[in-house]
């Protein structure tokens, strides 16, 4: 039986961040900023009376039955409720997400709180007014962009982090038949030129094998040391080789606490995108 080495696994399986739903203070500030820039827009202006702040930026209020940046607009009251039902689906969706990001997908951490935060911000206007309150109206050249508010603002700026968050990865470098990648990844896109695509699906065999129960096993609590084990939590472990294991913990129940050593997509056929951006000679010494 191993023991515990007491610190987290670096290697290829990703520790699932800590407490994650804790980012949903964005959520709220969101939220809480956008529904007081609204009430004091709507206390201070006068409906469609454009104040201007800068020759490009006027105060304008209006109110918006369509979707962020005035989306259908004009057509008759469905869309109050069709939008509603959306962004409840989209919060409630976004907070399962956010709920099983890992350690170092701080970006998506922020991005996903933003979201909510602008979806419940006109989610609330929504099903009070049956409109959504925008006073943020940019021009130039007689042209004048949809008006807008705050948690529109939450909603761009948290998209654009989701999408930007799928980009910042680097490109993985390997060397073919280095052993970094199990055969049954190396064997699809031998022959692939740079600048080629592929899509494979991956059999358990041919990825991480299948899922061994005998490869689960129940420690005591003081295998840990000063660690704090979590359900979820990826932990690194060493034999009596001193050969590292990492090990997905499964159950805790008192003193004993079960561990998982199988490869957390061991069992799972796998779908296997991959894009090649370049290909070089192997260079000898």
């Amino acid at each position: 039986m191993p023991n515990a080495t007491n610190t987290p696994d670096t290697g290829s399986q990703r520790s699932p961040m800590h407490r994650p739903l804790r980012w949903l203070w964005l959520a709220a500030a969101v939220v809480v900023l956008d529904l007081a820039t609204k009430y004091l827009a709507s206390s201070q202006l006068g409906y469609a009376q454009p104040v201007e702040v800068l020759p490009f930026f006027n105060l304008t209020l209006l109110h918006n039955p369509g979707a962020a940046f005035s989306f259908l607009a004009d057509h008759p009251g469905w869309q109050r409720w069709f939008f509603a039902i959306i962004a409840i689906g989209a919060s409630i969706g976004l907070s399962i997400w956010l709920s099983r990001i890992k350690a170092d997908e701080k970006l998506l951490a922020v991005a996903l709180p933003l979201i909510i935060g602008g979806a419940l911000g006109n989610l609330y206007d929504r099903l009070v007014h049956g409109y959504v309150v925008d006073f943020l109206s940019f021009h130039a050249a007689g042209w004048y962009y949809p008006a807008f508010n705050v948690a529109d603002i939450g909603i761009t700026l948290g998209a654009a982090g989701l999408i930007y968050s799928t980009k910042e990865k680097a490109a993985a470098t390997f060397q073919y038949g280095d052993g970094n990648l199990p055969p049954g990844f190396e064997h699809p896109i031998k022959g692939m030129a740079a600048g080629q695509e592929g899509r494979f699906d991956i059999t358990p065999e041919h990825a991480f094998g299948q899922h061994n129960p005998q490869n689960i096993q129940t420690l005591k609590r003081d295998d840990f040391g000063d660690e704090t084990p979590e359900i979820g939590m990826v932990m690194s472990f060493a034999d009596k080789a001193g050969t590292e294991l990492p090990g997905v913990v499964k159950t805790i129940e008192g003193d004993r606490i079960e561990v998982d050593f199988n490869h957390p997509l061991a069992g799972r056929t796998l779908t296997f995108e991959v894009e090649v951006l370049d290909v070089k000679p192997v260079t000898t010494h």
